[in-house]
């Protein structure tokens, strides 16, 4: 089974062979359709879309797997920064091939105790 990753962005042109995508980052890159494993309607160019595509190209461009899971990542390290100690739990929190029996935890311990609500 290849490893995937999920970008999500817009859609900026497309090729036979290609698409250019404006990820949320607001870089442009070029992904070949044969390395995309997601149904998507590349001629809607003004909605984000996520599209799953092979690890390789999404770590050869320095590019989070997944776009979910690290802009948490920064936006824990903005508002909690230089009380921040450690954030762990965050890959299993967001596996759904995990049992439904599996205690999903997201836990970023501070280094001042600060109540979180929802």
């Amino acid at each position: 089974m290849k490893k995937l990753g999920k970008i999500k962005g817009k859609v900026i042109a497309t090729t036979d062979k290609a698409v250019l995508i404006e990820l949320t980052t607001a870089k442009e890159l070029w992904f070949p359709f044969s390395k995309i494993h997601s149904t998507n309607d590349y001629t809607k160019k003004e909605i984000s879309q996520e599209i799953l595509i092979d690890a390789w190209i999404l770590e050869s461009n320095n590019i989070p797997l997944d776009y979910l899971i690290d802009s948490l990542i920064k936006n824990i390290k903005t508002y909690h920064g230089d009380n921040l100690i450690s954030i762990f739990g965050i890959g299993s929190y967001f596996d759904d091939n995990l049992p439904a029996s599996w205690k999903k935890n997201l836990n970023f311990p501070l280094n001042t105790f600060i109540s979180i609500s929802s």
